[in-house]
């Protein structure tokens, strides 16, 4: 009888029936209605119903589906960043996440500034950041402009640093969007009288959610969300 409580707590990530509903309101004035009357003025729209998954120890999962899917809310509901208006999560351990490129950082302090606040916001002590910042820096291999201001930075140099401060502290779950992965490339029209070289189309990057240690390595797993009409 004990052996599937045993199973599920020894899961780190657990969802059974989740949904995520948002109150769709006509104007403020209606919201403010419906708060004060207690009657049902808005209309349901439901960005995630009835998602279920099991996710184990060093498994990696890519969620992919159309814009409008789902994706982002499944990774914040998962990451605890939202909360389920069905269902419910379960999570075992420490979850990180890089959801939007520098989340956290702030534009006018510099990268080695930005590591203290932003470890700050997940759970990292200035001295268990003062003890990191030495493999921190050399994971995300930046040099002289950890001084600089991070709105000086490229879009390449944020998400190492992100990167590098999510996972300076071992997490059980490593949750992120497809920022790692391979950038989109612009299609060169050709000249007049010169025919275009077929290129290669670089494979697209599912949505990983994953232990650091696979999140290069690409997903043995997929879930397939699919846009509600």
């Amino acid at each position: 009888m004990n052996a599937p409580v045993a199973h599920a707590a020894a899961l780190p990530l657990r969802l059974v029936g989740v949904g995520k509903e948002y109150r769709l309101y006509d104007s403020p004035r209606a919201r403010l209605k419906a708060l004060l009357t207690g009657r049902a003025l808005h209309r349901s729209h439901w960005a995630l119903q009835d998602v279920s998954l099991e996710l184990a120890r060093g498994q990696c999962l890519g969620v992919v589906g159309h814009n409008g899917a789902g994706k982002s809310t499944l990774l914040k509901l998962i990451c605890g960043t939202l909360q389920p208006s069905q269902g419910r999560v379960e999570r075992s351990g420490r979850v990180t996440a890089i959801l939007e490129l520098g989340a956290g950082f702030h534009p006018d302090f510099t990268g080695r500034q930005n590591l203290y606040f932003g470890g700050s916001l997940i759970g990292i002590s200035h001295p268990q950041m003062a003890e990191l910042e030495a493999s921190v820096l050399a994971f995300a291999e930046i040099g002289e402009a950890i001084d600089r201001p991070v709105k000086t930075y490229s879009s390449g140099m944020v998400v190492r640093l992100a990167f590098a401060l999510v996972t300076a502290l071992e997490p059980v779950m490593q949750a992120m969007r497809r920022h790692l992965g391979r950038p989109r490339q612009r299609r060169r029209r050709p000249r007049r009288g010169r025919r275009a070289r077929p290129r290669p189309r670089a494979p697209r990057q599912p949505h990983l959610h994953a232990a650091p240690r696979l999140a290069y390595q690409g997903a043995r797993r997929g879930l397939l969300l699919r846009t509600r009409q």
